[in-house]
């Protein structure tokens, strides 16, 4: 689980990395990154009903991503909001490919180290 330190939870930070954020994209995952100034980076995920409709398939997804997360956190530079946004071809991926897809768009994005 991220500490609350690393997590995204106002509407209006998510709002405005939508509005404000570059866009890096994979097969399975995308990510939107904006410079955030603070001492830790923070990690949102959205993962919407056009994944599935089941809510177990969704937080099994999120799940997958925090736990990605959680293991490269001492890899990311701090300083910047990241928010995950899913695609419905992520259902069938397994972790190995949703943990690579996630390192290759950190290193186009610049921050992992």
């Amino acid at each position: 689980m991220l500490s609350r330190k690393y997590r995204l939870s106002d509407d209006v930070q998510i709002q405005e990395i939508k509005k404000k954020g570059r866009m890096y994209n994979q097969k399975d995952v995308s990510v939107l990154v904006l410079p955030n100034n603070l001492q830790a980076s923070r990690f949102g995920f959205v993962v919407s009903l056009k994944v599935s409709k089941k809510a177990v398939v969704r937080n099994r997804v999120k799940r997958l991503l925090r736990g990605v997360v959680l293991r490269l956190l001492n890899k990311i530079r701090s300083g910047y909001d990241v928010l995950f946004l899913t695609k419905s071809s992520i259902q069938g991926t397994n972790e190995m490919e949703i943990t690579k897809q996630v390192e290759t768009l950190f290193l186009q994005a610049k921050i992992l180290e």
